[in-house]
């Protein structure tokens, strides 16, 4: 019986995946069929990089992005200060114009010199020593700046751990649901035995006191 489920479970899995696999054949045919249809009806022009120039930052800094927001660039960065008391908007955010040129940082009215985003960026880096810039991402319109606060850590050896535990969990729920079975059945067939010798005894006991007596 075991080997035949384990049997049709095979085959479904094998029909599963030779469906799934004619249909990522299919849809990868198409989609070059219809890149190849925009190609004819619009060209192409491939990506090439044309020439490279470089960024003067104040600080030596590590580059983490760089967005543009009308003719102006938003770069951000992450520095070492070292003894500095703290960092401020200008140590991570710079904005220059399109020939590179260093502007101001109220260059862009409402960006940099907004006071509520001076304040919640001077408590971040004043509360998580750690912080520091990890990308600018435009979501919905908005340009957000996303920070990491602290050091990213290993989920791997958590969810290894978690899975493990789980597996022993379903482990001993599986043995404890075998051993109810087995006590259940047991009990049961004790049961049953009870009741026999029960009806059994019952049984006897009429034909015992229905005996001629001894005249």
């Amino acid at each position: 019986m075991t080997t035949g489920t384990s049997g049709l479970d095979t085959g479904t899995y094998e029909v599963l995946r030779d469906r799934l696999t004619a249909q990522a054949a299919e849809l990868a045919r198409r989609a070059e069929a219809l890149n190849a249809r925009r190609t004819e009806e619009f060209g192409s022009t491939p990506l090439e990089l044309t020439s490279t120039e470089r960024l003067r930052t104040e600080h030596n800094c590590v580059p983490r992005d760089i967005v543009s927001v009308g003719d102006t660039l938003l770069f951000g960065h992450n520095v070492f200060l070292g003894l500095k008391p703290e960092t401020t908007v200008g140590d991570v955010f710079a904005l220059y114009d399109r020939a590179l040129n260093r502007l101001p940082e109220d260059a862009v009215p409402g960006l940099l010199d907004d006071p509520a985003f001076v304040r919640e960026f001077a408590a971040l880096y004043r509360y998580y020593c750690q912080a520091h810039l990890l990308q600018l991402r435009r979501v919905d319109g908005k340009l957000l700046a996303v920070f990491q606060t602290g050091e990213k850590g290993d989920l791997h050896a958590p969810l290894r751990q978690i899975r493990a535990t789980a597996e022993q969990v379903l482990s001993e729920f599986e043995t404890v649901q075998a051993l109810t079975r087995q006590a259940a059945d047991a009990l049961a067939e004790a049961t049953a035995r009870v009741a026999a010798v029960v009806r059994r005894l019952r049984g006897e006991a009429p034909r015992s006191a229905a005996a001629p007596q001894p005249g």
